[in-house]
């Protein structure tokens, strides 16, 4: 259980060492997003309400980190109906902020994962290690 703490950490390392991986990593979406589609984790109200506050205070940071025309061009990407993280990929990121946003992202997963039970959180590792992620 203790590699599976230290996995979004291992991610980062490699994210940051490894140029190539970095808009991979920066565009992905968030291990709950990722397994949402297939997985039934069982969310307690509370987690549900928990985790959208900590999904929304992510996206609203690495808004934060866009300048205003790529803020621009998010909203209207979004307004075609993309996903979030579909809308943020399309945007032509500098290295910067890519690392910005992988860090921000790794901060949410980390909160993510605060939030749910060992039993949930091993269900979901399984899930998106099975998915290729």
């Amino acid at each position: 259980m203790n590699l599976i703490k230290l996995l979004p950490s291992a991610v980062l390392a490699a994210t940051l060492t490894c140029v190539p991986m970095i808009p991979a990593f920066a565009q992905s979406p968030s291990l709950m997003a990722q397994a949402k589609p297939a997985l039934d984790l069982n969310l307690t109200a509370p987690q549900k309400a928990q985790l959208k506050k900590i999904q929304d205070m992510t996206r609203a940071e690495i808004q934060k980190l866009l300048t205003p025309e790529q803020q621009s061009q998010l909203e209207a990407a979004r307004g075609q109906k993309l996903s979030f993280h579909k809308a943020l990929a399309s945007l032509k990121l500098t290295p910067e902020q890519k690392v910005s946003v992988a860090a921000v992202k790794k901060e949410g997963r980390t909160k993510e994962d605060a939030v749910l039970t060992d039993e949930q959180r091993q269900k979901l590792h399984a899930a998106t290690t099975k998915s290729g992620s």
